[in-house]
């Protein structure tokens, strides 16, 4: 599996993290973008978001995390970068890759968050260490996965990253 089909299912992930549908979407006739005219009427029909609050949307947005893993089939570490779909007090399911063309998911308990024991060093206090256990795959040959070839083993998330 590619990165870019990766990417795809990350973007709609978070749209339906954040919550924007069709539902959210009515026309309105004063907008400067046109994308139709209504038979009963002069002005120019447009689309636009009733909802959209972009600080709420971008809140719900969940931190990219930056880990390594023991690959445990491969006896060789490796890269994780992860976005966490599910947290109960304080284990975590995240989803996400491992270093190359393999997707992971992974459970994770929260041991250190030093923003919470009162860091305010800006790159200290991203600083958020999570054990994990995990399991991959990749390489997939069309679209069954009985011949991907899968891993897994125990990491640490290490740094959690907002771009807000």
């Amino acid at each position: 599996m590619k990165l870019s089909m990766f990417l795809v299912l990350t973007v709609t992930m978070l749209l339906l993290i954040v919550g924007i549908s069709a539902a959210d979407l009515t026309p309105v006739g004063s907008l400067p973008i046109e994308i139709g005219t209504d038979i009963s009427s002069e002005e120019p029909s447009a689309i636009k978001l009733t909802n959209f609050n972009a600080p709420a949307i971008i809140n719900k947005i969940p931190p990219l995390k930056q880990g390594i893993v023991f690959n445990a089939v491969e006896n060789k570490v490796e890269y994780l970068a992860s976005l966490e779909v599910a947290n109960w007090k304080g284990f975590g399911l995240d989803v996400g890759y491992v270093s190359e063309d393999a997707l992971a998911i992974a459970f994770t308990y929260d041991l250190i968050k030093l923003k919470d024991l009162g860091v305010n060093v800006p790159i200290l206090d991203l600083i958020e260490i999570k054990p994990l256990l995990y399991a991959s795959a990749g390489r997939f040959e069309g679209s069954s996965f009985t011949n991907a070839e899968t891993s897994w083993g125990v990491g640490a998330t290490l740094i959690s990253v907002r771009f807000w």
